[in-house]
């Protein structure tokens, strides 16, 4: 049984995180000539970013007005606890991930700075 000092650190439902969202912050218009590269380029994010928020674009054939998202709302699906001895590269390790995916679904975290018992989303969905 947890004391009641346990219980209120740790929240109910030990060991599960509610889902967390991120909300959408702007979009950006395509110009002629605009590629995804020059796009992600002048958005100044990743590649892998760009299309965790724009599941439905095709860069094959994409169009002058055509909008592409610079953030969109994620949602938390999975979250990971932070253990005693990890980095943020050992996580993306364990969650066989890229540290671009990892930062997109994170974009919050300081991986300077994360300590034991500190909560990282694993896997989301875009809203």
């Amino acid at each position: 049984m947890m004391s009641t000092a346990e219980s209120t650190l740790l929240g109910i439902g030990f060991g599960v995180k509610e889902a967390s969202s991120l909300e959408c912050l702007g979009v950006y218009g395509v110009e002629a000539g605009d590629t995804c590269s020059l796009i992600v380029e002048n958005l100044n994010t990743t590649f892998d970013n760009f299309l965790a928020i724009n599941p439905n674009i095709n860069c094959d054939n994409i169009f002058v007005d055509g909008i592409a998202k610079k953030d969109a709302s994620l949602q938390c699906l999975q979250v990971y606890g932070v253990e005693a001895g990890d980095t943020c590269s050992l996580i993306v390790q364990k969650l066989n991930t890229t540290f671009d995916i990892f930062l997109s679904i994170n974009p919050n975290i300081n991986c300077d700075s994360i300590f034991v018992g500190q909560w990282v989303c694993t896997e989301a969905e875009v809203n």
